[in-house]
């Protein structure tokens, strides 16, 4: 009879093996930085595809406004010169300077008339005058400009242009309270030297009597509009047909632009897209 086996040994010798599986420190690290590297290169990506998802509403939103715009052309009711033209000027426009000299004429002596201290016309008869006491036209311009901009701004001008009672058909500047001219006239073609767009920085201010209007085409966007845009600010458009459709500065965009210029043509207008959603940091939205 054999000797029973240590109840230890025959315990172990019934227990079956097992092999434990798990991930290493490694590999663990390696699966982390994969999915950061992943990460890395496809969130810009997704970020830009899902800005361009946006944009493209704004881009949507210049339909109304493009197909307006290209009815009225090719029907010929917004075309003038062989172009776009959606603006009408009714009026005659600025006055010309024998226009405002013969107005100036007809105010009377020493009165605080629009006319006789029109900072255009006041900065050309000072700087005129400046110039035939010897000064530089810098500091013509300077002196000038000093008091044309007061006036501008609103303030009583211690001067005003009036007609010389000296020396007729000449034109002059003196106080409001003295119906005497400085001691000196202006001729009409000294004024109108210094009353062009070029040379009289308050030409401006020169005035006239034109309106122009604009064509009425669909409102999108902004203020008043319908149908409401969650992502277009809104849809503009100029004289000659550029529509320019502007981001809102929400969800991502800043305000980019989205700009459609036509060419008329052969009766039929090409439209060729530009703005800054071309050019946009971090890629192109449209």
């Amino acid at each position: 009879m054999q000797p029973n086996k240590p109840l230890s040994r025959s315990l172990s010798n019934k227990t079956p093996k097992r092999s434990i599986l798990a991930f290493t420190l490694v590999e663990l690290m390696v699966v982390v930085a994969i999915i950061g590297i992943l990460m890395i290169v496809a969130l810009p990506a997704y970020n830009n595809y899902s800005l361009k998802s946006k944009f493209s509403e704004v881009v949507l939103a210049t339909a109304p406004t493009k197909t307006a715009i290209s009815t009225c052309a090719v029907s010929g009711d917004c075309v003038s010169g062989g172009s776009i033209a959606l603006s009408t000027t009714t009026g005659g426009g600025p006055p010309t300077v024998p226009q405002l000299l013969t107005q100036l004429a007809a105010t009377p002596n020493t009165s605080q008339t629009p006319i006789n201290r029109n900072p255009a016309l006041l900065y050309a008869m000072i700087y005129q005058s400046q110039i035939i006491l010897g000064h530089t036209p810098a500091d013509a311009n300077t002196y000038a400009s000093s008091y044309a901009t007061s006036v501008a701004a609103g303030s009583p001008s211690p001067y005003i242009v009036e007609a010389s009672p000296s020396t007729p058909g000449d034109y002059c500047w003196a106080t409001t309270n003295s119906s005497s001219c400085t001691g000196f006239s202006v001729t009409p073609a000294q004024i109108q030297a210094s009353m062009t767009a070029d040379t009289n920085p308050f030409y401006s201010y020169v005035g006239g009597s034109s309106t122009t209007t604009m064509a009425n085409l669909p409102c999108v966007g902004g203020s008043g509009c319908s149908p409401a845009t969650k992502y277009a600010a809104s849809v503009s458009y100029d004289a000659t047909g550029i529509i320019t459709a502007t981001a809102q500065t929400t969800s991502g965009l800043k305000a980019e632009t989205f700009v459609l210029a036509p060419a008329l043509s052969g009766g039929r207008v090409d439209w060729s897209a530009s703005g800054t959603c071309k050019t946009r940091a971090g890629g192109a939205l449209c």
